[in-house]
């Protein structure tokens, strides 16, 4: 369906990339409480959950970036993208914990999850980055 819809507005949009980057948006906040759900019902750890969660959400951007012979998103130094699934399936482990119910704890986790990359996209935030320095004289 989103093939199709792609292949009939793509000449319409001013800017495709940008469209990808909120439909992605969407995807990881999607898919990050996916993983979260599934290593929940299997009884992991919620370490084991956590690492899930960003698994879940990050292996599919990464994928179609790498088929589509782009940089993965996850790669680029300025993108908010594995932090937001961090972010995200911390959040959603973080309300289990305080004993939520699980379908509220996952609508937590996606929310969290959106929201993060929503605001790298609107926004710019994004980590601090390496800045490497002179190295020191010995003397």
């Amino acid at each position: 369906a989103a093939a199709f819809i792609v292949y009939w507005t793509a000449p319409f949009l001013e800017s495709r990339y940008r469209w990808l980057l909120w439909l992605d948006a969407i995807a990881l906040g999607v898919a990050v409480p996916a993983g979260v759900g599934v290593a929940l019902a299997t009884g992991y750890g919620l370490i084991i959950v956590v690492i899930a969660g960003i698994i879940t959400g990050c292996m599919g951007g990464l994928i179609r970036d790498v088929v589509g012979n782009e940089v993965p998103l996850i790669l680029k130094g300025s993108e908010l993208y594995l932090t937001a699934a961090f972010g995200g399936a911390l959040v959603g482990v973080l309300l289990v914990w305080l004993g939520l119910p699980l379908p509220v704890a996952l609508i937590g986790c996606g929310t969290a999850t959106f929201t993060l990359r929503a605001g790298a996209l609107i926004w710019g935030w994004s980590l601090p980055a390496y800045r490497p320095r002179p190295p020191r004289e010995r003397g």
